[in-house]
């Protein structure tokens, strides 16, 4: 049977079941409750007729012969097989040709390769619903969500699968897909006067043992320890295009997207640098005015910053936010915590340091002179110390005054967004405990997402499953 006599068939029995479904029909009982109903049959029935059509165009486009040549290699026809696969008008079943060579070994079906279901049960549009939905759900959530609005259902643990898989062909071909993604017209047409490059941390809970800290209680009846879970590190990174507005009194940055990288806990962070730096390398600076590395403190990030030549030519800046954290704390130190004092030189010295030129020497010299009129305890005196010694190795990296002149930013929100939004948002929900692969897949998927570049990557990313897949 030809389309088109299938579509006929599937016409008239589309009509039929119309005509009885509405022969019933009285005007005076028709309500909300009976148009959903309506709607409701109709969607079955066109499912039915797409399924339908599906199979036949399908069995169409397959060809069989008494041979075949695949990959420099003969095979031979043994039978018409069936094959079910999921698509998003839901379950069909097809009959095509499956081949084997003549020796034995495994068989192989061209019409499942051409549609790109081979050694696959779903096709790859309902892939990439699966994906982009389990980029910000669980599997349960997403097997729900398709339940309701969609024309085909999937139960979780398939969506696992579906997850595992593509977590094995990301991480195995990642260099290429990246490289596909940085190549795209949309990836290097994106540029802006001012480049802002950020990195952070946020603690992920691993599915494995992890280590108490401090001396192990000794219990009298010397039970086994309780297994105890580990939080670890991951990683974002965050590379952000602002364009430089000027307003009435001052300048100020815009800013026009971001891209971000992420990657789940490992040793030294080996993999989340690569793929960092190679997505700054990736930039196109022709409309740059200004590079900027714009972090925390933290001595990991800045021992980094300081061995690499990538850095050489970036602007490094200290966020603000964060040395006023540590000026707090130099303040309660020194002044007494909660004191009126405290807080006065906190709020003199805060503005002072971000719009004050050379405003970070000003503070340490006020600082040094309340410290050493001050009679303050060990204790006291030790962490004040601390806070200013903070201060003095990192005041190289905090010329806010002249960041904010020109228009700059002085804030590291994105990268602190990033981690919330990329990793603690999906990633940190209650009873939630993570392996590191399946963690990363969702990570990669996650930040395709927030990149504002699936449609590029899930383009790349079939093609090269496909070539595996063939």
């Amino acid at each position: 049977m030809n389309i088109e006599q299938i579509l006929n068939s599937s016409v008239d029995k589309f009509k039929q079941n119309i005509v009885d479904f509405c022969k019933n029909d009285n005007q005076e009982d028709f309500s909300f409750t009976k148009a959903i109903e309506f709607i409701s049959f109709l969607k079955g029935e066109l499912q039915i007729i797409g399924q339908q059509t599906i199979q036949t165009y399908f069995e169409s486009k397959d060809v069989e012969q008494a041979s075949i040549e695949m990959g420099n290699k003969k095979y031979i026809f043994k039978y018409k097989g069936e094959k079910e696969i999921l698509t998003v008008l839901g379950k069909v079943r097809f009959n095509r040709s499956v081949y084997q060579q003549s020796r034995g070994g495994k068989s192989v079906s061209p019409l499942d390769v051409k549609l790109g279901v081979n050694k696959e049960f779903a096709t790859p549009d309902v892939k990439e619903i699966v994906l982009y939905s389990c980029a910000h759900n669980t599997p349960e959530e997403t097997s729900n969500i398709i339940r309701k609005c969609s024309l085909f259902e999937i139960h979780p643990t398939t969506i696992k699968r579906i997850i595992s898989h593509t977590g094995t062909v990301l991480e195995a071909n990642k260099d290429e897909i990246t490289d596909l993604v940085h190549r795209s017209a949309e990836h290097k047409n994106q540029e802006g006067e001012v480049v802002v490059c950020s990195l952070d941390g946020v603690n992920v809970l691993l599915n494995e043992a992890g280590t108490r800290k401090g001396r192990p209680k000794e219990r009298p009846d010397k039970e086994a320890p309780t297994p105890v879970s580990a939080y670890k590190n991951a990683m974002c990174g965050s590379v952000t295009f602002y364009k430089i507005e000027k307003g009435q009194e001052n300048t100020y940055p815009e800013r026009i997207t971001s891209r971000y990288v992420s990657r789940m806990p490992e040793e030294r962070y080996q993999t989340f640098k690569s793929d960092f730096e190679t997505e700054i390398k990736s930039i196109n600076y022709s409309g740059t005015k200004v590079k900027i590395m714009l972090t925390d403190a933290h001595k990991s990030i800045k021992g980094y910053l300081d061995d690499n030549p990538l850095y050489k030519d970036f602007e490094r800046l200290i966020d603000f936010f964060h040395a006023a954290e540590h000026l707090s704390l130099l303040a309660e130190n020194i002044f007494g915590k909660s004191s009126k004092e405290a807080q006065a030189w906190y709020s003199k010295y805060r503005e002072i340091l971000k719009h004050g030129n050379c405003g970070v020497d000003k503070m340490i010299r006020s600082a040094e002179y309340y410290i050493g009129e001050s009679k303050l305890t060990k204790t006291r005196l030790g962490e004040a110390q601390k806070q200013l010694s903070f201060f003095r190795k990192n005041k190289q990296y905090m010329d806010y005054h002249r960041f904010l002149k020109n228009g700059w930013p002085i804030g590291s929100g994105v990268i602190e967004a990033a981690c919330k939004s990329i990793v603690k948002q999906r990633m940190c929900r209650s009873g939630q405990r993570w392996t590191r692969k399946g963690g990363q897949t969702i990570l990669t998927l996650r930040s395709h997402v927030k990149s504002n570049r699936w449609d590029t990557f899930w383009k790349s990313f079939t093609d090269i499953n496909y070539r595996l897949c063939a």
